[in-house]
């Protein structure tokens, strides 16, 4: 470099410092909180180190790919000479993370892990901190800090405004991540001077400098004048290394098989106390790291940023002809390879067409009929942009851009959004964004310009990665090696398994078959047996609507309720007149467990057959409650059945004891309620149009199930479903004497015609997973409300005197909550069936856990609980979360 060049840049930064300052230090104002332990630890650790140590310390030592075959060797250069950085390039970041916990048996002073933030994400370079303020979360770095990258360079500016500077304290008072905020280079002195000196002022975030001109920058003097608190990174050429770190330059890079410059190192005074101050400032960086680094998997957790910094990038720029949220069906364009899930495709009713874009393929997608969205690559040609924006009418064209430098040319479409480009790009987050099932937040950044995009909140659950919701996916593979062994242990012959966290369907599997003779397989569309969850996915579910519906107070006597003419049918008043509402949701009634139904099961005897006075195996007038395939009971008993629930025995102590019974009497005064006063009720037929119907039914169905398009969840499936479609339950020998395939199992809702409120209701694990999102979003789904917040909450929360909620179930010690991890939170709830079913939701970490089995099939028995498969398999979920809340 020549002389006269070196001294106008001199001379230029001398005019700039001079006029900043006046000559004076500036204060520091944001100097890095260090701990008093730091800072001895870091001056112990200085005091023991020769001159050689301390040099190594300043060096970035840069490993190609090849070292990956030989991790040994590396790990045995790395302790002998104990670097202070060390770059990983090309390498596979599982393999770094090997050469992280070999180091960490070792005692040693750790090398920082320099990473590329953007590199490391595969993701292409976007100021997504700019575009969306919820990316500057920690979430979206843990990641790197777990992995042990404690020295992230950015390689995108990141402006020097209040946000930003917090987030950047932040990383490094956390999480312990020196980021590289800016990066410079002697190239652009002239018109990147001001920038330079605007990220070091005041700052404790790093800066990265490029010296391809010249051999010698003194750094120090920046440092002085402007209190710059971070570390200064330079890549300068290998000849001038002394001479930079004599000036005042924290890290240098090196090549592991270059020159060892060390023998050259001849400091001056005053350069040997500038070099001396910069070892401590390293080692009390390093100090600074987190004492505990908690690993799963870093591609993983890597994984997890991408998708997310996709998803929160995403802007919806323009949405004149209100496109979105997409629906019905649509249709989607583009030139790139858009792999999108079939379950996905279905839920949204989409059909992809890959198409080279050409001015007149464009011109051809335009003119083609019904709504459209057409994403076009960042390498899309300019003559393809400029011809889409020279459309007339492209009201029905939804037009997505990767590239921002293309916005310039698109900015008049009246229908745009950006999405990120992202190499293993996914199309199934952002077509998922564009229908309501994943909210778009993002706002469109481009050369320091913001443009403020429309806000579309999520209103559907959602089909994603297990990574997009932090959670990992190799760890959630262990469910289905823990349902396999259970089904070679007969607990069950299949099942089926879904979990959803944040909105979002992140495992759903189907295992085994229908029965052991393996004719029929289990599908997403196979119905089973609720068993005891009607008790919260009907009973309850009702109850909450007729209680905000002002139907009944929770601490009102039954006796308020009760029909005037009992007393004509009662020799003594009805023992459970003075029973609340309350009391029957927690199960502290004073009722048995079950009806006293023993009478009807021991029927038979030689003479009559199998069927006597109380059943026929044909319909008729007289015979047609329906309790099993061709099992009829006599209409006149469910009045008798009725009658001496009202002279049931009680318990006066009325101590908790879960009951069957306590939901029927829900069901039956529900029942009551809405069939006395149908308009109330929403029900504007005649008294004659609605003789015949069960109208707690109806009110069930049309409430909840039909408006959340749960539709394969009924009462008496056989009605509506063919049997291929059923999981059968029980070969019961006892009673019934058949295979219960349809029909409810337990013997109380049989008796009561397969409607009842403690058993009955058939479902798959895809519509519980609906419901049970509503509940979450404490009421609502998509875009309608069912329930008031306040109504979710006081039913689902734990009740004075008792460890369960109004209806539902609860985290409790025993075993009164099967099926449930440890690590689940208080405000966790939900509930269990005896045929082998459970649904667990928590609010907390907004995880939803559902299963469904068959286990009483061919016959009763307990090796589901031998296995112990729903706690484990709840317990896998919890283990697999990486992070809690994204």
């Amino acid at each position: 470099m020549t002389s006269k060049l070196f001294s106008q840049f001199y001379l230029l930064l001398l005019v700039t410092i001079l006029s900043a300052c006046s000559g004076t230090k500036v204060e520091s104002e944001s100097a890095v909180s260090t701990e008093i332990e730091d800072v001895e630890w870091a001056d112990s650790i200085f005091g023991k180190l020769s001159e050689k140590d301390q040099y190594y310390q300043h060096l970035i030592i840069e490993v190609p790919s090849s070292f990956q075959a030989a991790p040994d060797s590396l790990l045995s250069w790395i302790i002998d000479n104990q670097p202070g950085a060390l770059q990983f390039n090309n390498w596979n970041v599982d393999s770094v993370q090997k050469i992280k916990n070999g180091l960490d048996t070792h005692n040693i002073i750790q090398p920082f892990f320099y990473g590329d933030y953007f590199n490391l994400l595969q993701v292409d370079l976007y100021p997504y901190w700019e575009a969306n303020a919820a990316i500057r979360s920690l979430n979206y770095t843990q990641a790197f800090s777990k992995a042990g990258y404690q020295l992230l360079n950015f390689n995108f500016p990141i402006r020097q405004n209040d946000l930003n500077k917090k987030w950047l304290d932040s990383l490094l008072d956390v999480q312990g991540i020196n980021a590289i905020a800016n990066n410079f280079s002697d190239e652009n002195a002239s018109t990147d001077l001001d920038a330079f000196l605007q990220s070091i002022r005041n700052s404790t975030a790093s800066v990265q400098v490029n010296l391809n001109l010249f051999d010698t920058v003194k750094f120090e003097n920046y440092r002085q004048t402007y209190d710059f608190d971070g570390l200064f990174v330079v890549r300068g050429k290998e000849k001038s290394t002394n001479i930079l770190l004599g000036g005042g330059a924290d890290f240098l890079y090196k090549k592991i098989d270059s020159k060892d410059q060390y023998a050259d190192w001849k400091p001056s005074e005053q350069e040997k106390e500038i070099f001396e101050k910069s070892t401590k400032r390293i080692l009390l960086r390093k100090a600074q790291r987190p004492s505990e680094i908690v690993r799963v998997h870093p591609s993983e957790e890597l994984r997890f940023i991408a998708l997310n910094l996709q998803q929160k990038g995403t802007a919806v720029i323009k949405n004149s002809n209100k496109l979105i949220p997409c629906k019905n069906k649509f249709s989607l364009y583009s030139d790139l390879n858009l792999s999108v899930e079939t379950k996905v495709r279905t839920d949204i009713g989409l059909t992809i067409y890959k198409k080279e874009l050409t001015p007149s393929s464009v011109g051809d997608i335009i003119k083609s009929k019904g709504n459209k969205v057409l994403v076009i690559s960042d390498s899309c040609k300019n003559e393809v942009v400029k011809k889409l924006a020279s459309e007339k009418d492209l009201s029905k064209v939804l037009i997505g851009f990767q590239n921002p430098n293309h916005y310039s040319t698109l900015s008049s479409c009246p229908n745009l959004f950006f999405c990120p480009s992202i190499e293993n790009f996914d199309a199934n987050i952002l077509l998922q964004q564009l229908s309501s099932r994943i909210d778009i937040s993002g706002n469109f950044f481009s050369e320091d310009s913001l443009v403020k995009g429309k806000y579309f909140h999520k209103k559907i659950l959602a089909r994603t990665s297990p990574n997009f919701v932090g959670m990992d996916k190799d760890t959630l593979a262990k469910i289905a090696w823990a349902v396999n062994n259970a089904m070679s242990g007969r607990a069950f012959p299949g099942c089926q398994v879904l979990l959803a966290k944040n909105g979002c369907i992140i495992y759903d599997r189907s295992f085994g078959h229908h029965e052991y003779n393996k004719q029929i397989p289990v599908t997403e569309n196979s119905l089973y047996d609720l068993a005891s969850l009607t008790k919260v996915v009907s009973t309850t579910l009702v109850g909450m609507k007729l209680y905000e519906m002002n139907a009944y107070e929770l601490n009102d006597s039954l006796e308020k309720y009760l029909p005037d003419s009992l007393k004509f049918h009662l020799r003594f008043p009805s023992t459970i007149r003075n029973i609340t509402f309350q009391q029957l949701f927690i199960h502290k009634s004073g009722m048995p467990s079950g009806f006293p139904i023993i009478k009807y099961m021991r029927y038979t005897n030689a003479e009559v057959g199998r069927f006597d006075k109380y059943f026929c195996d044909r319909p008729d007038s007289i015979y047609n409650t329906e309790v099993a395939e061709n099992f009829y009971l006599e209409n006149a008993y469910q009045d008798t059945m009725w009658l001496r629930l009202n002279q049931i025995f009680l318990n006066p102590s009325k101590e908790y004891n879960y009951s069957d019974v306590n939901m029927n009497t829900l069901y039956f005064m529900f029942a009551s309620m809405i069939q006395k006063n149908p308009s109330k009720f929403g029900f504007t037929q005649s008294q004659k149009e609605l003789k015949d119907k069960n109208l707690y039914v109806e009110f069930l169905y049309s409430t909840f199930y039909k408006p959340l398009g749960m539709q394969r969840t009924c009462y008496k499936p056989l009605k509506k479903f063919g049997k291929n479609q059923i999981v059968p339950t029980e070969n019961e020998t006892y009673w019934r004497k058949q295979l219960l395939h349809g029909h409810v199992h337990d013997p109380n809702a049989a008796l009561h015609g397969g409607i009842a409120g403690n058993a009955g209701i058939f479902s798959t694990t895809n519509d519980l997973a609906i419901l049970c999102q509503m509940l979450l979003n404490k009421g609502i789904y998509n875009g309608q409300r069912y329930l008031y917040e306040e109504t979710v909450e006081k039913f689902t929360a734990k009740q004075e005197n008792s460890h369960r909620g109004l209806g539902f179930n609860k985290p409790a010690f025993g075993s009164s909550s099967f099926g449930l991890s440890d690590d689940t939170s208080l405000s966790t709830y939900g509930h269990t069936g005896f045929t082998g079913t459970c649904i667990w939701v928590d609010p907390e970490t907004q995880l939803t856990f559902i299963f469904l089995s068959n286990r009483v099939n061919p016959d009763v028995n307990n090796r589901i609980y031998q296995y112990g498969i729903r706690k484990r398999i709840h317990q896998i979920a919890y283990d697999a979360m990486m992070i809690i809340n994204s």
